[in-house]
């Protein structure tokens, strides 16, 4: 975990354009985008409403809000009604 490793041990991405630093190389890819100009990026648009982003990951967990939710997978608890359409929030422990 790098919380528990030493700070000379851990590596940092840098970014070549200002002085953003991070543990994280997937977070430095994303800072990245900061520095592109507009009509370089991807903007991916939902096809039922305003909603814009750069990531395509946002647009398909966005998606889901225009879903019927007799059309989707639901996770429900085995212990009490708590139900959701969400994997991440749902209880790892119950699954």
């Amino acid at each position: 975990m790098l919380i528990h490793q030493d700070a000379s041990e851990v590596t940092t991405y840098k970014c070549a354009l200002c002085p953003y630093e991070g543990k994280l190389k997937n977070r430095l890819q994303r800072h990245v985008f900061v520095h592109q100009d507009v009509s370089e990026v991807t903007i991916y648009q939902c096809e039922f409403c305003s909603f814009k982003t750069k990531w395509k990951i946002y647009l398909t967990k966005h998606m889901l809000i225009h879903q019927d939710a007799s059309e989707m997978a639901t996770y429900r608890c085995r212990l009490c009604s708590y139900q959701t359409k969400w994997k991440g929030t749902y209880p790892n422990i119950l699954v």
